[in-house]
């Protein structure tokens, strides 16, 4: 896109050619329209999964990050993130029926919480695991390794 440099300065934060060295816009440059492949990775793991607007409330979402696929949700306001599979039949989460915290497996009904990836609901005996997230600026991040071994529990 044009405005934008995609390299990665050493102080690792965005290009921008729009702006001068004052942090002002320049005369007659435009705003470039938003992107995520244009925005920063942050350390630890932590990885841009979507905007905002696209986790309904009460809603999932599959995003693919790293090679791994999550499911977030949006329950009372709050961001969640597990792995997309059932721990017990590999469906798609994402494709699951959510209640309050409580996700549906849409193969074989299987539940979980979808803040501890304990499971709630025969025939799931196995966890799922769990993300660390984030909500900042308009943006949910994913911590891209499971709680217990991110160190948060």
């Amino acid at each position: 896109m044009r405005g934008i440099s995609c390299a990665k300065p050493a102080s690792r934060t965005p290009t921008w050619t729009n702006w001068n060295t004052s942090g002002r816009r320049r005369p007659g440059a435009r705003a470039e329209p938003f992107s995520l492949e244009h925005r920063m990775t942050l350390p630890d793991d932590w990885r841009e999964a979507c905007l905002s607007n696209d986790l309904p409330e009460a809603g999932t979402l599959a995003v693919t990050l790293d090679g791994q696929v999550f499911c977030l949700y949006r329950v009372e306001g709050a961001t969640y993130a597990t792995a997309d599979r059932c721990s017990h039949g590999r469906g798609s989460l994402s494709e699951g029926v959510l209640e309050a915290h409580t996700i549906e497996c849409p193969f074989h009904q299987g539940c979980f919480d979808i803040r501890t990836g304990a499971p709630t609901a025969l025939p799931c005996n196995r966890p799922v695991k769990t993300y660390a997230t984030r909500e900042t600026d308009g943006i949910v991040w994913v911590n891209t390794r499971p709680r217990d071994m991110a160190g948060q529990h």
